[in-house]
């Protein structure tokens, strides 16, 4: 791996840097702090985590900025033991070289694994659950799938048999894919990104079956956590977090806070930023921007000392 450094935590987490990203490997059961290891290894700000990524190389999560996890789909490094098993799999029951590339790159979901097991008897669900796209991710997936293996794009539509949000979701598809591509003519480049109109009309088609997807709890809370500034009180680390623009104090246990005020927890990434409005500093506080990366009601209503 190109610019490798390590960083060990407690449960054997080990976290590289490689062609500008972050790498972190280990036992599923390690604790990961994202945070302190972009920190250690030297990771370039603006980065996002992607699950796929992390996926096909078999590490508990992969992370870099969207310039250099496209660079890394070009860098040669070697997939997962999983993946190796999928792809001898597919070789072994005589699948062409389209199928093989896709099966080695880097935007597999569980949506798109399901569509390809689906329509080639190849199972490479790796233990999880057939399931169809809820979001505009999912639904990225199976469309680059598609474009990938033009094998399946006579017989792609089958896939509407499987259940009834994948019938409706496959007599919408031409419109589902013109409103990607209008709404991201750069989707192929930039998958992570949030496409809101096309989650929409994916969600009000699967809400037609009586399926109801599942919430996000950060939806709920997207443009109503704003500031959150940061101090020490009596030994502790407290957030003034602003939730609609009161303020609620949190108690910060390493990328995890809990509200007294409020019953619910966040894990977050906090970035040095400016001040926000209206607030007043002093030589001990530093403060930040939130990042929320989830949300969750909390039992835990610990006390200030």
């Amino acid at each position: 791996m190109a610019s490798s450094h390590s960083y060990m935590e407690r449960d054997a987490a080990r976290a590289e840097l490689a062609h500008g990203c972050l790498i972190v490997t280990g036992p599923e059961s390690a604790s990961v702090d994202l945070d302190a290891m972009s920190e250690a290894v030297g990771l370039q700000s603006g980065w996002i985590c992607s699950p796929s990524h992390a996926a096909r190389l078999g590490a508990l999560a992969v992370c870099g900025t969207p310039n250099a996890l496209w660079g890394m789909e070009v860098s040669g490094l070697k997939a997962g033991q999983q993946v190796q098993k999928n792809i001898e799999s597919a070789r072994e029951m005589g699948m062409g070289e389209d199928e093989l590339a896709w099966l080695d790159g880097y935007h597999r979901t569980d949506e798109s694994n399901t569509l390809f097991s689906y329509l080639t008897g190849c199972n490479v669900l790796n233990g999880q659950k057939q399931c169809f796209p809820e979001d505009e991710f999912g639904f990225v997936s199976c469309v680059a799938l598609l474009e990938s293996v033009t094998a399946l794009q006579n017989s792609w539509a089958q896939i509407g048999e499987l259940n009834e949000q994948w019938s409706v979701l496959v007599a919408a598809w031409d419109a589902l894919e013109a409103l990607l591509n209008a709404e991201n003519s750069e989707w192929r480049r930039t998958r992570n990104q949030e496409l809101p109109r096309l989650r929409a009309s994916i969600r009000r088609l699967i809400r037609s079956t009586g399926y109801e997807p599942a919430v996000d709890p950060l939806e709920s809370l997207k443009g109503r956590l704003t500031g959150i500034e940061h101090c020490n009180q009596a030994g502790q680390n407290v957030y003034w977090v602003a939730i609609d623009g009161r303020k609620h104090v949190w108690i910060d246990r390493q990328n995890f806070a809990t509200s007294m005020e409020v019953g619910m927890s966040i894990t977050y990434r906090r970035k040095p930023n400016a001040l926000p409005v209206g607030s007043r500093t002093s030589a001990n506080d530093v403060h930040h921007t939130i990042e929320v990366v989830t949300v969750t009601q909390s039992n835990q209503m610990g006390a200030l000392q």
